[in-house]
């Protein structure tokens, strides 16, 4: 009898699941594993690798936006640029807000996690993760 993989869809795959340093690879075999990661360097390195890569951001809706890249933190790029409000909240002083300078601005296409699921044949869902920097609520309206 063969056992039914978890389906898990990780949205900012930087330091998530593909990271072998926080989830480590022996749990690939109780995952189906898709990972959605926008910048086209880092999904390349995942698509290498053999995992199912969404190569665009996800959103509310399909569209076009901005992905802020932070060449001192790729992992903490975002739909939305640093808000050094809101960094402080977070225990940041105003001496650390340079590593969130964004280097880069990039337009990325945009689809929703349904049609995102829809594209591998997915009906069902087991484990979501999102690290988007702000955007979680915005891509879970695109669950439909």
């Amino acid at each position: 009898m063969e056992e039914k993989k978890l389906v898990a869809l990780d949205v900012g795959a930087q330091g998530g699941f593909f990271n072998e340093s926080i989830f480590s690879k022996k749990y690939n075999f109780f995952f189906d594993l898709i990972a959605v990661e926008p910048i086209p360097d880092e999904a390349k390195k995942l698509e290498d690798k053999n995992y199912k890569v969404i190569s665009k951001g996800l959103w509310s809706e399909s569209c076009k936006r901005k992905l802020y890249i932070l060449g001192k933190r790729p992992g903490s790029s975002s739909m939305y640029k640093p808000n050094p409000d809101a960094l402080s909240l977070y225990g940041f002083k105003e001496k650390d807000f340079p590593i969130f300078d964004f280097t880069d601005e990039i337009d990325i296409e945009c689809t929703t996690i349904k049609e995102s699921l829809n594209k591998f044949k997915v009906n069902n869902l087991d484990f979501l993760k999102i690290d988007t920097q702000g955007s979680e609520l915005e891509i879970l309206k695109g669950m439909g």
